[in-house]
């Protein structure tokens, strides 16, 4: 069992690095998409790395009592590794979308300009990145949250448990009290909108 804990201490200390990273990238303004998608990756293996030797250490465990103990110890590592992840991924789908307009008039130069009918094509302009703003409880503030969150992460190509990080990293207040009792699954992403529009969309009306 030390063998593994030391496996364990070591990928941990590999990861920490990987998410000190992560941030780093996260809060540059000229971070490109390559850049987060490469260090997302080599934050993927880490990680993989990390469940595989805790699902080894795990069955070393003799007592059900020192096995439970270790896994709430390693619980908020987790939830840092999660949060870290999140945060790159949701950094990254704010880049690639900004992008797109551009590369839509790298593509159709000409119709940009004219769309061969001497008009412009708004649709290949290239438009601001949006940036989502939280949401505190303000039920008159509700509609904009809702209507940026869901156009830029519900309706991205996410796994659900980070669209549920996302959530939870824009609300506070009254707003994140509604949902506390959630824990951080992919599952619990669909009932923490459904809480949240229930409260909200009934007070809006």
């Amino acid at each position: 069992m030390e063998e593994a804990k030391k496996r364990r201490s070591a990928t941990k200390g590999w990861l920490s690095r990987e998410i000190l990273n992560l941030k780093q990238l996260v809060a540059r303004l000229d971070v490109s998409s390559a850049e987060l998608a490469d260090a997302l990756a080599d934050f993927k293996r880490r990680q993989d790395k990390l469940t595989s030797v805790q699902e080894e250490l795990e069955l070393l465990f003799l007592s059900e009592e020192d096995l439970q103990r270790d896994i709430e110890n390693e619980h908020l590592f987790l939830l840092e590794c999660r949060s870290a992840k999140a945060a790159a991924e949701m950094k990254l789908v704010e880049i690639q979308t900004s992008m797109e307009p551009e590369r839509s008039v790298n593509a159709n130069n000409s119709e940009t300009q004219d769309n061969g009918s001497g008009r412009f094509n708004p649709s290949a302009a290239n438009l601001p990145k949006i940036q989502l703003a939280g949401f505190s409880g303000d039920y008159t503030e509700w509609p904009s949250f809702f209507d940026s969150f869901r156009a830029l992460i519900d309706e991205a190509t996410l796994p659900d448990i980070t669209k549920f990080s996302y959530l939870q990293s824009l609300l506070s207040g009254e707003a994140l009290s509604c949902i506390k009792g959630l824990s951080l699954t992919g599952e619990n992403y669909r009932h923490a909108l459904e809480i949240l529009r229930q409260r909200y969309d009934r007070k809006k009306k």
